[in-house]
């Protein structure tokens, strides 16, 4: 049971991670990155994971890629303003666990 915790909460963690650098880089996008070397600046991701992650959002039709050029798409924005939210709701989630732990 400890072994499948620790697993669970590795990957887990991984997730949040893949989760944060594509939501980064959609906002780097967003902000008027669109090049790729501005969004790898702007998202602090490496290059073959962005490549990776934009191919994904090109095919999800998130994001357009034009002569080297990406920008969001409609979809694209309604897609990121979610992960914000569901990133601002899931940090106060955090907090307010961590504030019960630290009453005990």
């Amino acid at each position: 049971k400890i072994k499948f915790l620790s697993f669970f909460l590795i990957f887990i963690d991984i997730m949040k991670s893949k989760f944060q650098n594509y939501m980064d880089s959609l906002d780097a996008i967003a902000s008027g990155k669109n090049r790729i070397t501005h969004i790898m600046r702007a998202a602090h991701v490496n290059c073959s994971v962005l490549k990776k992650m934009l191919y994904i959002a090109v095919e999800r039709k998130e994001v357009e890629e034009k002569n080297g050029t990406y920008t969001l798409t409609e979809k694209g924005l309604a897609f990121a303003n979610e992960l914000k939210s569901y990133n601002e709701f899931s940090k106060r989630v955090d907090l307010s666990l961590s504030d019960k732990d630290e009453k005990k």
